[in-house]
């Protein structure tokens, strides 16, 4: 129960879920006809997401967790930070050299089918045989 509640609770405080538990808090006062606090909660929906996505908050939210591990490496080495090298040379990590496959192998099997099946030819030419 635990293992459940921790991945699903985290959801709904994360900016975007935050925003459409609102959202869904308007539609149900909505319907009970309380328009005002429907207005107050999409405005609030929209407060959640506009600040959440704004460059100001991510860089402040970063900066703070840079500065806790600076002051966590300080007080348990007692050297301080290290300043990172200058270097002339930049590394670029990324996997994505090839296409993604399509996940159903036998998409090529039923287009020549259909091709077929059309009365076509399958590929560049016409009068190439189906299979």
């Amino acid at each position: 129960m635990f293992v459940f509640l921790s991945k699903l609770l985290p959801l709904f405080i994360y900016p975007l879920g935050l925003a459409c538990l609102l959202l869904l808090v308007a539609l149900g006062l909505l319907i009970w006809r309380q328009v005002r606090w429907a207005m107050g909660a999409i405005a609030l929906a929209l407060v959640v997401i506009m600040g959440s996505s704004n460059g100001w908050v991510a860089a402040s939210l970063i900066k703070s967790l840079e500065d806790q591990a600076i002051a966590l490496q300080e007080a348990t080495t007692g050297l301080p930070y290290p300043e990172l090298p200058n270097a002339d040379a930049i590394v670029v990590l990324g996997g994505g050299i090839k296409a993604p496959l399509p996940l159903d192998p036998g998409w090529i099997w039923r287009r020549r089918a259909i091709a077929c099946s059309m009365g076509h030819g399958y590929g560049r030419r016409a009068k190439r045989p189906c299979w």
